[in-house]
């Protein structure tokens, strides 16, 4: 008998925050089969605007049903607050996709913990994320950083989408809906391009061993490339396409991967010599690199060629492996509400320094009086000068100070330092 083919891994989808709500709804009406569909938030009103698809309030005790109001430690503390519930979330889940936009309050601040628990139940957490537009300010973009450093620390791939590439790869007459439509559609598709590596049934199932063996205790960022072409030349137009995604022909551009995921989605006249070509490219682009393989077939897509390409340096920052038997570290507990909005920007990266200003500001003027008083203080001596020498007085133009003109002199170590230091230290001047 002929051995039966493994049973593809229970998927769970689950989209933190307004942006990442919106395609888990989008992704629960898609006809995939045996995926489930989470959307999470703070915010009770979004909540209940998605249809279809299965919802989880964070944080009642924080927020109360409230929005993190753009604020990432608000949505950290209220994911934080809801930690015990996560668990429950994502039992049974051998996939997780987790999918936000960065930026925010609550896709910024929860994604990270939300990633954390799932690690922690045994899940293998895909995070896919959208980066804020420039047009968002800079404040929007630190935070998105910030967030995706601390996410690829806890997912065991993350997967960051730059919406400014397709803002500017766009076209002129482009609105703002279709913008929005574009980003995401393009997280869809590489939810879909992963569904169809795991869930169909192909010349080659996706190894998630293999993966799990790959990403374990390294936080890994993928550079994600995906071409689509029909007819007889598909499969040397799938690979135009990703080697100027991915800079073929760049000297040395190709050589820094260490890890690849290749998905190959084809129809029933999918052909092995078409992959055997696609695998001679690759390893002759990037021999040093760890490919993984997974090979779908939908009868949907005959005549068509679709090949995801998620490429990693592996170089990441070593991270200590989350078993379902250890607990996550406790971490220090949020810190209240701050007062004014200075504070509010606490979560930010500090500022760089300001470098010292290029301009000196003149010494303030002194009326020839008051100089010739504080020079009399001095007992008509020059200090460090021989004697004899002689304070030469400048022709100066005395201007007055208008309004401080009548202040307190400002006095330390006994001297008058609104007097010029050349006359305070008796410095004579040609």
């Amino acid at each position: 008998m002929p051995a039966a083919k493994p049973a593809a891994p229970k998927i769970t989808v689950i989209g933190v925050g307004g942006a990442g709500g919106n395609l888990a709804a989008l992704l629960a009406r898609a006809p995939w089969p045996g995926i489930r569909c989470v959307a999470v938030d703070t915010s009770w009103r979004a909540l209940q605007m998605r249809a279809g698809v299965e919802t989880f309030l964070l944080g009642r005790p924080v927020l109360g049903g409230l929005s993190a109001g753009g604020d990432p430690k608000q949505g950290r503390a209220a994911a934080e607050a809801s930690e015990a519930e996560l668990p429950a979330l994502v039992a049974g889940a051998e996939v997780v996709f987790l999918l936000a936009g960065l930026g925010g309050g609550t896709g910024s601040g929860a994604a990270p913990v939300i990633a954390r628990a799932a690690r922690a139940a045994g899940a293998w957490v895909v995070a896919i994320v959208a980066m804020p537009l420039e047009m968002e300010g800079s404040r929007r973009r630190r935070q998105a950083i910030l967030a995706l450093s601390r996410l690829r620390d806890e997912a065991d791939i993350t997967i960051p989408l730059d919406n400014q590439t397709l803002l500017e790869k766009g076209d002129a007459g482009q609105t703002v809906p279709q913008l929005l439509s574009a980003a995401n559609e393009r997280l869809a598709n590489v939810v879909a391009a992963w569904w169809r590596l795991l869930a169909l049934p192909g010349l080659m199932q996706l190894d998630l061993g293999a993966l799990r063996t790959a990403t374990a205790g390294r936080a890994v960022e993928c550079q994600l490339a995906a071409a689509e072409a029909a007819g007889d030349n598909r499969t040397f137009e799938v690979w135009s396409q990703l080697s100027q995604q991915l800079g073929a022909g760049q000297a040395g551009e190709w050589q820094k991967w260490g890890f690849m995921v290749v998905g190959v989605a084809g129809g029933e006249d999918l052909l092995p010599a078409d992959l055997e070509w696609l695998s001679a490219q690759l390893r002759q682009q990037a021999p040093q690199a760890h490919l993984v393989w997974g090979v779908a077939c939908d009868p949907a897509l005959r005549g068509r060629l679709l090949v995801t390409l998620m490429a990693s340096t592996l170089a990441g920052r070593e991270v200590e492996p989350v078993t379902p038997a250890e607990a996550p570290a406790a971490e220090a507990p949020p810190r209240p509400a701050p007062a004014d909005e200075s504070e509010a920007q606490s979560f930010l990266p500090p500022a760089a320094p300001r470098p010292p200003a290029r301009i000196v500001p003149p010494p303030p003027e002194v009326p020839p009086e008051k100089a010739r008083q504080h020079f009399r203080k001095q007992g008509g001596r020059v200090r460090g000068k021989r004697a004899g020498a002689e304070q030469v007085m400048l022709p100066l133009e005395v201007v007055s100070k208008g309004r401080f003109d009548k202040s307190d002199p400002t006095i330390r170590d006994g001297e008058d330092l609104d007097v010029p230091t050349y006359i305070r230290r008796g410095v004579k001047l040609n």
